[in-house]
């Protein structure tokens, strides 16, 4: 059964949903009657509720210490009645201002007044904010706001096996911004709202995370992106998608996770990572959510590889949604089951790009699925095609509760074929390209791989080579400054209309195929002439950095890159011959230096 909440924030009235789907919504409060509505209706409906009080980050003056008792006891008295309420949380990502004294008289407090619900007292924990580590709760919840490679290592490391066993709850997560039109919001209002400009009378910034929209269309006008809102809207909506997708596919295949709430359900004045914009448009397709995000989901899970490195076993982490031409491809069919018991056999089907269906199958275990549970249904295998050009294939499990689906993408056997490449690689991030290419001498080499600039590669460039360096943290390695800064959550990554791409996967915004590529650093190229291939807009600041760009050096030319061929970030593959997306670009910009003049 499809559960909702209602979360009472420091900012107001919120309302949730707790187990799938979930959203939630920022409503500020004016009246008790008004509020009062929300718990009524869940009562009439038989949703089910989580109430967290107004209690974010605070300042515990003496006068705070005595008043915030008082608050609550009233607060609680008001609701307490209702049948709707399962859930209780007395703040929001307390630090250690809020101290184990005054947390565990609160606790003391609110536990009789809420009777069997669920209490804890600081909904993200204080292990993740750094509050109070011996906590008084009847379940967890953290707020992970994470990079798509960083948040599987997150569920692992702070769900351990021996601690006891509670309901885990995700109190908010899974935020993802978007673009925001303003030429289209003007068009549908009439005028710009009040909080888009630029006048500290009419528009006090106040206490709020950075979120520049009244700098946005001067900045946009900089960087030449001024006209270019509908396109940036687009694809920071996929992008979205993707990202949330990925997480909650990714919270489904825990069982130890038993809800979440997703931020957020209606973008504001300080925020675009909402389902809806501010027209009132959904941003994305309901059935592509539900997808991934309904009571029942099925769910993709791949094989597991160790490496034996430096004497010992190691997790070799590779690419799962990218394979060899003609390899055998083995994809496990799971289901996440919120429902009455039921049997879920699976077809599954492999389709290319023109549609036409290149492989198919059904799956089906023996007993039927009870509610609440995790479980494998079985393993679709097939040989991939036999390909000299990267093709996408879209892998497909229907079930009779719906159905899910996934890309994947073939790359040739040998990418780097023709191409006669130096390795200029000090630190040996790439030593492993030595396994998938014959690595030449630099006088002779067609182009150069490198990951510093070091004086004879330098002399070599400005001579007339031709490079691709890989550019890192390390200051001998850059041409450009790199910043630190999230690829996936707040940025809009553009891929222009770059020759360089070659025959790389290019679906018009980042996909999984840059899942391993994806990367911490940007390069700042303000002030130098670049032919920019990927760059990343700024969905808060709306500041712009590059991904790659193309630039001269003297006579010669290369294109810098701060892309991870290597992956090796959270469960990225480990190394470049795992990583078939980072073998396949690296390739393609290299032989493209090679054919152009």
């Amino acid at each position: 059964m499809r559960a909702v909440t209602l979360l009472l924030l420091t900012l107001g009235l919120s309302a949730c949903s707790l187990m799938y789907p979930t959203y939630s919504i920022d409503v500020v409060v004016e009246n008790s009657r008004y509020y009062r509505s929300f718990f009524e209706l869940a009562d009439e409906l038989g949703m089910l509720l989580w109430l967290e009080l107004p209690l974010w980050k605070p300042k515990l003056t003496p006068f705070a210490r005595q008043q915030i008792p008082l608050e609550y006891e009233r607060l609680l008295g008001q609701v307490r009645h209702h049948p709707s309420l399962i859930l209780y949380s007395l703040g929001c990502e307390l630090d250690k201002e809020a101290d184990a004294d005054f947390l565990f008289k609160l606790y003391q407090l609110a536990k009789p007044l809420v009777g069997d619900a669920l209490l804890r007292d600081n909904s993200g924990s204080g292990e993740a904010y750094g509050g109070l580590l011996d906590e008084h709760a009847e379940y967890y919840d953290h707020h992970f706001y994470a990079e798509l490679p960083f948040f599987r290592p997150l569920l692992e490391y702070f769900s351990p096996r021996w601690r006891k066993t509670l309901p885990w709850l995700f109190g908010e997560f899974c935020d993802s911004d978007s673009f925001r039109d303003l030429k289209r919001l003007k068009k549908a209002w009439g005028e710009l709202p009040w909080w888009t400009q630029d006048d500290p009378e009419l528009n006090p910034q106040g206490a709020r995370w950075q979120y520049d929209v009244q700098q946005q269309e001067a900045r946009l006008a900089d960087s030449g992106f001024e006209e270019r809102g509908e396109e940036l809207e687009r694809i920071s909506y996929r992008q979205s998608l993707l990202h949330r997708k990925h997480t909650l596919e990714a919270v489904r295949l825990y069982r130890e996770v038993s809800g979440y709430v997703v931020t957020g359900m209606a973008d504001t004045p300080i925020s675009t990572a909402g389902m809806w914009d501010d027209t009132g448009r959904l941003k994305f397709d309901p059935e592509a959510f539900q997808a991934f995000n309904a009571d029942t989901v099925v769910l993709v899970g791949w094989d597991r590889q160790r490496v034996w490195e430096a004497g010992g076993d190691r997790a070799a982490h590779w690419e799962p949604h990218a394979c060899r031409s003609g390899a055998l491809v083995r994809a496990h069919a799971i289901v996440s089951h919120y429902g009455p018991v039921t049997r879920l056999p699976v077809e599954w089907e492999v389709r290319l790009a023109d549609q036409s269906v290149w492989s198919r199958g059904r799956l089906e275990r023996p007993s039927p699925f009870q509610p609440g549970e995790l479980g494998e249904v079985g393993v679709a295998e097939f040989i991939a095609p036999v390909t000299p050009v990267p093709l996408q294939l879209t892998l497909s499990f229907r079930t009779l509760l719906g159905t899910n689906a996934w890309p994947l993408w073939v790359y040739p056997e040998n990418p780097f074929q023709a191409l006669r490449i130096a390795l200029v690689d000090p630190g040996d991030l790439l030593e492993d390209l030595k396994d998938l290419v014959e690595i030449a001498p630099l006088e002779t080499a067609m182009v150069a791989v490198a990951t510093r600039l070091t004086p004879q590669l330098r002399e070599w460039l400005e001579a007339g080579g031709k490079a691709v360096l890989y550019s890192t943290r390390d200051r001998d390695s850059q041409l450009f400054s790199v910043e630190a800064m999230p690829f996936w959550r707040e940025a809009i990554k553009v891929l222009e209309a770059s020759a360089a791409w070659g025959r790389f996967p290019n679906t018009g915004f980042a996909d999984l195929q840059f899942y391993g590529l994806c990367t911490d650093l940007a390069l700042n190229t303000e002030g130098w002439g670049v032919k920019p291939i990927m760059r990343r807009l700024d969905a808060r600041s709306f500041a712009l950095h590059d991904y790659a760009v193309e630039t001269s050096l003297g006579q010669g030319r290369l294109i810098v890159t701060t892309l991870r061929f290597p992956g090796g970030l959270g469960d990225q593959p480990r190394g470049i011959v795992r990583h078939l997306s980072g073998q396949q670009l690296l390739a393609e910009f290299c032989r493209y230096l090679t054919d152009t003049q």
